[in-house]
């Protein structure tokens, strides 16, 4: 029965409403439509933005299928010509030879010069 007559007393108190300043009525007009003025600018240049993007994109896309082919291409034409029936080619027509027999020069202890 306690908590039924605190609950009761609590819900008996008056509750202070903050009292918030008056406006005028044509201030608050001009404030409101400054807002929306401002709001509506706002929108239209982020659609602006956007648009601009889109487009960007789309120009992009074109673009970046076409590096895509050139690229294709280029890759084909380097494991052709980096064969290693072209590189043999390539070696023997600068005079160079296959070597057959490696001779390492064989140094005494006493003749390697020290400080």
């Amino acid at each position: 029965m306690g908590s039924y007559i605190l609950s009761y007393s609590i819900s008996q108190k008056v509750v202070a409403v903050p009292k918030f300043p008056r406006i005028s009525f044509r201030i608050f007009w001009i404030a409101s439509l400054t807002l929306i003025f401002f709001l509506l600018f706002f929108n239209i240049f982020q659609i602006n933005k956007i648009t601009q993007a889109s487009f960007l994109i789309t120009g992009l896309g074109g673009e970046t299928q076409e590096l895509y082919q050139q690229n294709k291409i280029l890759e084909s034409n380097f494991l052709k010509n980096n064969s290693l029936g072209n590189l043999e080619n390539l070696v023997g027509g600068l005079g160079f030879e296959k070597v057959e027999k490696v001779d390492y020069i064989q140094v005494r202890e006493g003749a390697i010069v020290t400080k």
